[in-house]
Formats: C-alpha cells, structure tokens, sequence
C-alpha cells in the first residue's frame, strides 16, 4: 500500500463514487489539483443507483470539468478497481446499462494530450471518497465546486453539461 507518489510537474485528481443508504443515496466527488495551492474540489447528487454507476459518472463529470477548464494533461486516480480497468481499456464492460458510460470515456480521453488512470487504495483516495459521501439534501446533477487557490477559495454550483 506505502506511500503514493505523483508527478506534481502537471495536473492530477482523484474520484470517488459512493451509493449507500436506505433509501439509496448516491454521490459523487473529485478534487482537481493544478498545483500545491491550486485545485477545485467537487461534489454531486447522483440520484439512486449501484457503486460501479456513480463510480463512472464522478469520473466522466470530472473528465468533463476538466475539459471545460482548457487542461490537457491529466493524472487520474481512483479506488474502483474496475473503473481504472475500464477506463485503461485493458478490459470490456459486460453490463449493458453502463457501456454507453464506458464508451463516453473513451470519446472524451481524446480531448487529452496526455492521461492516464491509477488504480489507488481507499487510503489514498480519502478526499474525493469524503466528497462523494456529502451529498445530503443535495440537488441531484449539480456540481457543488470549492476552487481554492493561494488568495483564499471561491464556492459555486455548476450545472453539469451532458445527457442523462
């Protein structure tokens, strides 16, 4: 498990997904890192659905924010195993209700120069996983964004751009 090390010389995020509760609460969460002092942390509502789904959809709305900001290089980590594994191509999704997902993220990894995805263990990734558990009394498909950065940090909404 040791110690996670990232190249800090271009951005990195991680997700996370989380589906719990009765009745079935479903959030989303990431944290963007530009640098040190700069990064955008957010958070959804993600309706009522299973841990791989709100696992793809943190991870596609993610992808999507950081599209829309212009950056063009990326390291990606998260917890789910088998998202990564999606998400590298090293594996095909057999569920039919989430390939259409799948197949978005491989659309949208040609926006990018450079990404890659890292599978990390719950450790590490305690962040996002926080975030993606914050989703009480939450409007469903709205980002909650923290942008945060050297002079303080600025809280907005961003209604999030894509077909459900």
């Amino acid at each position: 498990m040791g110690e996670l090390v990232i190249d800090k010389s271009y951005p990195w995020a991680f997700f996370d997904g989380d589906a719990e509760g009765d009745p079935m609460t479903c959030g989303g969460g990431g944290i963007i890192y530009l640098s040190e002092n700069k990064h955008f942390s957010l958070k959804a509502g993600l309706g009522s659905d299973t841990n791989n789904f709100v696992e793809l959809m943190a991870l596609k709305l993610l992808l999507l924010f950081v599209i829309e900001k212009g950056i063009k290089m990326l390291q990606i980590y998260g917890d789910s195993l088998v998202v990564i594994i999606w998400a590298n191509g090293l594996q095909r999704c057999h569920i039919m209700r989430l390939i259409p997902i799948v197949e978005e993220l491989r659309l949208l990894k040609m926006f990018f120069d450079l990404i890659c995805f890292t599978h990390v263990y719950k450790e590490h990734n305690r962040l996002a996983d926080g975030l993606s558990k914050e989703v009480a009394g939450m409007a469903q498909w709205i980002w909650n964004i923290i942008d945060t950065h050297e002079h303080g940090s600025d809280a907005y909404c961003h209604k999030l751009f894509h077909d459900l």
